[in-house]
């Protein structure tokens, strides 16, 4: 489906552009996505694995997209995680998902305006 390429390549830039020095890999694991509408979590992003880094980075990623989608009920919303603790500190010094959010702010009104809705 063309809408999960597009997120996903959201996911690949961050992945692939994050400018940080990769110690454990749990960081770039913990990056992924989640679409909620109104509520209902409609695609969730696989956290997988970077190479060399434990389960941590995954299940704290998804941690993370599970507690915002639970707040984020009303209309359709897409959310792009970094979920490990110090990832907000990373981002201040170094990119971490600023080049996915910039990406998304590009390709996510593309999306909506293929599948019918009308973007401001």
């Amino acid at each position: 489906e063309f809408r999960r390429v597009l997120f996903r390549s959201c996911i690949r830039d961050a992945r692939s552009n994050g400018d940080y020095l990769d110690q454990t890999g749990n960081l770039r694991s913990s990056i992924g996505y989640v679409v909620v509408n109104n509520g209902n979590v409609v695609t969730l992003s696989r956290f997988s694995k970077a190479k060399g880094s434990s389960t941590e980075g995954p299940s704290e990623g998804l941690e993370l997209a599970n507690k915002l989608s639970a707040e984020n009920n009303k209309g359709i919303v897409l959310i792009v995680v970094a979920g490990m603790n110090y990832a907000a500190y990373v981002e201040t010094k170094r990119n971490v998902i600023t080049s996915a959010e910039l990406l998304a702010e590009k390709l996510v009104p593309q999306i909506m305006r293929q599948l019918g809705f009308t973007v401001r």
